[in-house]
């Protein structure tokens, strides 16, 4: 989506806005926040790592398609998503690790490696 930028505060804006309607001025910002779709497979699940830094995803449960232990983590901040053949791993922003999947291929790690 495109947000109007200033100092203060990222104001988002309607796809319909033009730049004459939002009566920008020299040395304003105008910013466009394009995600793509990155998709990640174990051999029985999937995983969506999104343009918004969330990730959702998909599948047999025991080969990581079920993360409710980690779904509230895997709402935003992601940067990055691994797997194995049934884990995947994701990297947060702020660098934590989590895991989800079958416990003997990674998808369970004790709270310090996590950190």
């Amino acid at each position: 989506g495109l947000a109007f930028t200033d100092a203060a505060k990222d104001v988002p804006l309607s796809p319909q806005s033009t730049v004459q309607q939002l009566g920008l001025v020299d040395g304003q910002v105008l910013a466009a926040l394009v995600g793509r779709v990155r998709v990640h497979a174990t051999r029985f699940a999937f995983a969506a790592c999104q343009g918004d830094g969330s990730v959702v995803a998909w599948g047999s449960p025991f080969a990581g398609g079920d993360t409710s232990e980690v779904y509230d983590q895997l709402k935003e901040d992601v940067q990055e998503v691994a797997s194995n053949l049934l884990a995947f791993a994701a990297v947060k922003a702020d660098g934590g690790v989590l895991t989800w999947g079958h416990g003997s291929c990674g998808g369970q790690i004790s709270e310090e490696t996590q950190e």
